[in-house]
């Protein structure tokens, strides 16, 4: 290429000074005196300007060490090197990662014979010199990871003959100047990693010699130039990510031939994908994610015998997978992740040594092809929310190169292929959310023992967890909720130092003596622990509180757990979520509870729990909401409460709905008519409204039933109206404000207005019956 070229042409020019000086010599003394002077006056001038750099400069490894040594002259220092034709002349400054500190010297333009100058990976600051734009020599600039702010000098375009231009991973910021585009010599501009702003120069991207243009991660708006990688265009490598372009790609870009490698990802591009990129057989690296392209993806895309890298992730994409994807024998990584492809799994639309496969949400249907069993060197495979079917494939067991495995939120059913549990490499195995069944392996610990994350939650798994998981020393996840699982908790997951994460809710689980818990306290990473919704009993031990001080998440709520609440679960102070209701909890809420200053949840409704609510709840400044309903606590919550900046109401407005149905019922939400997930609210919600008054109190009832539906009672009001306009509301309002999520409970507000209203219909009501009277 050019450099080799310029460097021949250099050596023939140093032998033709070297002949004329030895041919001059034969001529005449004085002339060789007379040479000797003006080299050292060029020297000398060099070195001043050298030392003058370095003034400016710290140098924490001794890299400018010899920059003060006198008996060595300048064109020995380190990291300077001197012309073959002019060799006093300083023509490059190489000083890569040597951790020199300080800002470049304007005075490095008196070195006018520079040609390269790499100074990378430092902790350079300040501004680039404007002067570097006398350097008419200069080819080749390199300054990327340092910490250099200001602009890019426009100056630069005086430097005609630089070839490359690499400044990423700096703190540049304003225009990529558009006088950059008169260095038609330009083959390498690196601009990355910096906070550029504006408009890609359209001059800039149809540079004639331009090979490789990189500015990714800047804040780039507008659209991309037309010309770019057009049929005139020799450019091979473009990265534009992370930037904020907009538009359609360019319909001619890839045209040339040329392309190799296109990055457009994480931009606001529209529009389709081109079908010129189908045509560009050169091309072995597309990304084109996160944007908001739409149609279909080409099916030329599948003839590029070079393509190795597919990522159209992240977009609106439709229609099927092109079958002519298989026919490329290279393709190594394909993501489509995250767009609207309809259709099935090509059966065979896959080459063999795709390594990586991401299809997770999208609206794929029908089976999941026993044919990606044949593709050995499959190590990724994303399947994960779709609308698959069927059984996951005994082939899938057959992949010895599977490390992670995502089949979660299809609509799968079966049992999981025991050969599955024998993949030895398997980091993630993901199937949660959808119908499958079984027991899982007793040694499956054993036979995964690289597993990192075990995702299964929501299926209908039963028997128990196997002990063995303890041998999976990485696992860091477990999500079982939501199955039948049975029998005791495994009392050995302490050994996983690793775990963070153990879900294990909303199964029938069991723990006598609490032994699993004991063992939990030895995992010092764990971050949220979910006991909800089994069959936990006995009483809470002291010990809960010596759980890991980076727990978050702490539910234990609809269990049968009884006895006092620890005074210890204080010592939690992590925990941003607690849930211990629906049990049977008993004595006086704890004031060390007032200790867990992050708790932004409290739930402690539905238990026994008597006495006063303790004042140091004052303390929980973050507290959102606090439930406390259907308890027999008595004095008010203390005055402090609620001064953070984000309180809601809503756990009173549980409450009051509560109240509502326990007065219309006439039962206390403690019954014993309450169990087995059974609650007042659900008894009510059940009947309401066309059954509503078989579950009001009795009292109610006699006094509807001693009516007949055109009767009236004392306030003048009939039966039928009584119901209509004043029982059937009042109960609505109470499940209302009662519902489970507190984002669809009523506000006081709501309250006040309707039950304003309820009282002034019934008013109204009674006063038109005294009228026609």
């Amino acid at each position: 290429m050019a450099l080799p070229y310029l460097l021949r042409i250099s050596l023939l020019q140093s032998f033709s000074l070297i002949l004329l000086a030895t041919l001059s010599s034969l001529n005449s003394r004085s002339s060789v005196v007379g040479a000797v002077s003006a080299v050292t006056q060029y020297s000398t001038a060099d070195c001043l300007a050298l030392l003058t750099v370095k003034s400016q400069l710290s140098d924490p490894l001794g890299a400018l060490s010899s920059w003060s040594n006198k008996s060595l002259h300048c064109c020995e220092w380190h990291g300077v090197t001197c012309g073959m034709r002019h060799p006093n002349r300083v023509t490059s400054l190489d000083l890569d990662s040597y951790g020199i500190i300080g800002s470049i010297s304007p005075y490095i333009a008196n070195l006018t014979f520079l040609r390269r100058i790499h100074l990378p990976n430092n902790q350079l600051h300040g501004h680039i010199p404007r002067e570097l734009g006398h350097l008419s020599r200069l080819r080749y600039l390199n300054l990327s990871m340092n910490s250099l702010e200001g602009e890019l000098p426009s100056t630069l375009s005086h430097c005609s003959l630089l070839q490359t231009i690499s400044l990423r991973d700096n703190k540049l910021h304003g225009p990529i100047p558009s006088n950059l585009s008169h260095c038609l010599n330009l083959e390498i501009v690196s601009l990355s990693n910096n906070m550029f702003s504006g408009e890609i120069p359209a001059g800039f991207c149809s540079l004639p010699s331009l090979l490789c243009c990189i500015l990714s991660n800047n804040n780039l708006t507008g659209g991309i130039p037309p010309l770019l990688g057009s049929i005139s265009s020799l450019i091979n490598y473009v990265d534009l990510s992370n930037n904020t372009l907009t538009g359609n790609i360019p319909p001619t870009i890839g045209s040339g031939g040329s392309l190799t490698y296109l990055d457009l990802s994480s931009n606001e591009l529209e529009g389709v994908i081109p079908v010129s990129l189908g045509r560009c057989s050169s091309l072995s690296y597309l990304n084109l994610s996160n944007n908001n392209l739409i149609g279909s993806i080409p099916s030329l895309l599948g003839i590029s015998s070079n393509l190795i890298l597919l990522d159209l992730s992240l977009n609106n994409l439709s229609g099927n997978i092109p079958l002519p994807l298989g026919n490329s024998s290279s393709l190594v990584y394909i993501n489509l992740y995250r767009n609207s492809l309809t259709g099935g799994l090509p059966p065979s639309s896959f080459p063999s040594p795709l390594e990586y496969l991401g299809l997770s949400t999208n609206k794929l249907s029908g089976g999941i092809p026993s044919s990606l069993g044949n593709y050995s060197s499959l190590c990724f495979l994303y399947l994960a929310e779709n609308n698959l079917r069927g059984s996951i494939p005994d082939s899938l067991g057959s992949l010895p190169n599977l490390q992670e495995l995502d089949l979660s939120l299809n609509n799968l059913s079966g049992e999981i292929p025991l050969r599955l549990y024998n993949v030895s490499l398997l980091t993630y195995l993901g199937v949660g959310d959808n119908s499958l069944s079984g027991m899982l392996p007793p040694d499956m610990g054993l036979t995964l023992p690289n597993l990192q994350n075990l995702i299964l939650q929501t299926n209908k798994f039963e028997g128990p967890i196997p002990h063995s998981l303890s041998n999976a020393s990485g696992l860091q996840t477990i999500r079982l909720a939501n199955n039948s699982f049975s029998g005791l908790i495994p009392s050995n997951f302490g050994s996983l130092k690793n775990l963070t994460h153990l879900d294990i809710g909303w199964n029938q689980l069991q723990a006598h003596d609490w032994n699993f818990l004991a063992s939990l306290t030895n995992c010092s990473r764990l971050q949220k622990l979910f006991l909800q919704s089994n069959k936990l009993e006995g009483t809470l031990p002291r010990f809960a509180g010596n759980l890991s001080p980076t727990l978050e998440w702490l539910l234990i709520g609809k269990n049968r757990i009884s006895g006092s609440i620890p005074a210890e679960l204080g010592n939690l102070v992590g925990l941003t979520l607690l849930y211990m209701d629906q049990n049977l909890f008993t004595g006086e809420i704890p004031a060390a509870i007032g200790n867990l200053r992050n708790l932004h949840i409290l739930y402690l409704s539905g238990n026994r729990l008597s006495g006063p609510i303790p004042s140091t709840f004052g303390n929980l400044t973050q507290l959102n909401e606090l439930y406390l309903q259907e308890n027999e606590l008595r004095s008010s919550i203390p005055a402090k409460y609620g001064t953070g900046s984000r309180i809601s109401t809503q756990g009173d407005v549980y409450s009051y709905g509560i109240l509502l149905l326990e007065l219309l019922t006439g039962k206390k939400p403690t019954s014993d008519l309450f169990q087995d997930g059974s609650s007042l609210r659900k008894y009510v919600e059940t009947a309401f409204p066309e059954k509503l008054a078989e579950v009001l109190d009795p009292v109610i009832s006699e006094e509807e039933e001693g009516l007949d539906s055109n009767d009236e009672s004392e306030d003048g009001v009939s039966a039928d109206l009584r119901m209509q306009r004043c029982i059937v509301p009042l109960a609505e309002i109470g499940l209302l404000c009662s519902a489970e999520s507190p984002r669809g409970r009523m506000t006081m507000l709501d309250v006040a207005t309707q039950i304003s209203a309820i009282k002034e219909a019934y008013s109204i009501a009674g006063n038109s019956h005294h009228s026609t009277n």
